[in-house]
């Protein structure tokens, strides 16, 4: 027996009783899902069956064993999308729920063929689908309650994909057919990336075929969730140009929503899933080096390094930002004695090696010491520094750094003190 042609008479004679698989089903006390692998090719019944099948459709056994259209092609369409597919061939529309497959024919002599392929992701929907574990005892209300939550969830998710996922209807043009040539529709998903600030990842889901005994191309690719998409956009958008000010938004709110659209567009669609194996490849080499990263040696690593260069940056960047504006008085003109917070320093030669900064908080506090006795014009064009030091004996000790500037860089940052012009040492005169 021709498992495909028994399969094509069943359903054509079904279909001419007005009869649905679940009404057929339950006169031969079998499963629906019995009867769709009948009409699909995937089994056959038992003898006893067909002998009930015949009389159910007034015809004999071999009757029912040798008819079939001898003249067609068969396409068998596998529904691996989501909760349902819908496939057009010429005016008719075929549906097809999970993980369930169903037939059309084409002419024999036909070598090309158009099909229009779009699903409908449903999470809740797939969720309700599943079979339940045989129980006798009825569900007790945690797990109704946890049900329900699931199928709540499910939906939400459901609603965020509706809003976020570009969702596409693909027309594909299929040439070289062969009898009973077999196709599954994917659900197929990929990231843009961000394209000029406009969603944090541009995702696109299509049906992909997956063709055993024919070629396809893409031949037209339309969003069917475009208003729910350019709401999301917009709404996400116009918030984070607002956040900038209202002139940007004015400035790139246009721009951005032309070119968003531009990617919505049949052209944008297909150019970006011709392109889909290339950016899958690149999310997952990128996923893979994101994953190397979150190695707890290498994350400790990091850590580590981290913790080095925060510890650097306090006890060598952050030392000089923390300025008073507490001024020395001069004594002499000839910067040989200060005055600073009221006690007498002496100039010196140099700070003895044991001369440590003082410091308040692990942090070396610098002084404003903008020296007194110049004219006001050098004051004004003055910004010295002045910091405290104390030796091991308990001396006190000042440097002064004439001419600095908080904006003196080096190629790693600001310069470190001994890296200034000119500086003076002084000593607490303790007498």
């Amino acid at each position: 027996m021709d498992n495909y042609k028994f399969g094509n008479a069943l359903c054509r004679l079904r279909e001419e009783k007005g009869m649905t698989q679940k009404e057929l089903a339950q006169i031969l006390d079998v499963s629906d899902k019995a009867v769709s692998k009948w009409e699909n090719g995937q089994a056959i019944p038992r003898i006893n069956v067909l002998e009930k099948i015949a009389e159910i459709f007034d015809t004999s056994v071999e009757d029912l064993i040798s008819t079939g259209k001898s003249n067609v092609k068969r396409i068998y369409i596998h529904n691996n999308y989501g909760s349902v597919i819908h496939v057009k061939s010429k005016e008719t529309v075929t549906s097809i729920t999970t993980d369930d497959c169903k037939w059309i024919e084409i002419p024999q002599t036909a070598n090309e063929y158009e099909l229009v392929v779009y699903g409908e992701l449903n999470l809740t929907d797939i969720y309700n689908d599943l079979p339940e574990t045989p129980s006798d005892k009825p569900k007790s209300l945690k797990e109704r309650i946890i049900d329900k939550g699931i199928s709540k969830g499910l939906k939400l998710v459901s609603n965020l994909i509706e809003r976020n996922v570009i969702q596409t209807k693909c027309t594909y043009r299929l040439s070289n057919i062969l009898s009973d040539c077999k196709i599954s529709v994917d659900c197929e998903a990929f990231s843009i990336g961000d394209r000029m600030w406009i969603l944090d990842d541009i995702c696109i889901s299509y049906p992909k075929l997956v063709c055993d005994g024919c070629n396809q191309v893409l031949t037209n690719a339309v969003c069917i969730n475009y208003t729910q998409i350019m709401k999301s956009f917009k709404k996400s958008a116009l918030t984070s140009e607002l956040g900038i000010s209202i002139p940007f938004m004015l400035l790139a709110y246009p721009i951005r929503k032309m070119y968003f659209k531009s990617v919505l567009k049949p052209k944008g669609l297909i150019k970006f899933i011709n392109k889909a194996d290339y950016y899958i490849e690149k999310e997952e080499k990128a996923k893979k080096k994101r994953e190397r990263t979150k190695h707890p040696i290498i994350k400790s690593f990091f850590i580590i390094i981290f913790a080095i260069i925060a510890l650097f940056a306090i006890d060598t960047y952050f030392d000089i930002q923390n300025v008073e504006t507490d001024k020395p008085v001069l004594v002499s003109a000839d910067l040989s004695r200060i005055e600073f917070y009221r006690e007498d320093y002496v100039r010196i030669d140099e700070l003895p090696y044991d001369a440590k900064p003082d410091k308040k908080a692990g942090i070396e506090i610098w002084h404003d010491a903008r020296t007194e006795g110049l004219s006001k014009t050098d004051q004004y064009l003055e910004d010295n520094k002045a910091t405290v030091y104390i030796d091991s004996q308990g001396n006190k000790y000042l440097w002064l750094v004439l001419n600095y500037t908080d904006t003196i860089i080096g190629d790693d940052g600001y310069k470190d003190y001994e890296d200034f012009e000119e500086h003076l040492c002084y000593k607490q005169v303790t007498e």
